[in-house]
């Protein structure tokens, strides 16, 4: 007889992801001082324990965890929108479980990683807070010429803050430029 088994790196993959409602969320467990808190088949936050049977809302996020909902995808014929939101909100899902300069450095362009991490740090100015957030919104982005805009909402116990705006070069899929709500 021939078992079905799953690789425990796979599971951990599928079980990350979570397709809800049309939008994709993305459960991160926080940075526990472990290099690879949380990540692919470390047991981390996504253990089959965890999983929920029904996919009709996401589960509430405990205090050591993330929650990045992306928007669902535009279906429009410029595929450049649909990349531009895909960086922006990997990049909130890396930084929300390691935030700092090192997760930055992967996204963001140097010119505007030195001003993100200049002294003095008075807040963070990726997440624009003086905490993590328990959630982030990444809506659909928005193209104008060789940039696109996205909009990342934050959320802090039930609290939501102002948009993020974050631009992207579409032609290197680099962050340019991050605004904070005034």
């Amino acid at each position: 007889m021939h078992r079905n088994v799953v690789h425990p790196r796979r599971l951990a993959r599928r079980l990350a992801v979570t397709t809800v409602a049309a939008a994709s969320v993305l459960t991160l467990a926080a940075c526990s001082g472990s290099d690879n808190a949380g990540g692919p088949g470390t047991g981390g936050a996504t253990t089959p324990g965890n999983a929920s049977a029904s996919k009709a809302a996401p589960p509430a996020p405990s205090p050591t965890e993330r929650v990045v909902t992306v928007a669902p995808r535009s279906g429009a014929a410029d595929p450049a929108s649909d990349k531009a939101t895909d960086v922006v909100s990997r990049f909130y899902s890396a930084y929300l479980t390691r935030p700092g300069k090192a997760t930055a450095t992967n996204f963001v362009e140097p010119a505007l990683l030195k001003t993100l991490f200049a002294p003095p740090p008075d807040y963070d100015r990726v997440l624009c807070a003086h905490a993590l957030p328990d959630t982030a919104g990444v809506s659909q982005a928005t193209m104008r010429g060789a940039t696109a805009t996205v909009r990342v909402t934050t959320a802090q116990q039930g609290s939501s803050r102002p948009p993020i705006v974050v631009t992207v070069r579409t032609s290197d899929l680099r962050i340019t430029k991050i605004v904070c709500p005034a």
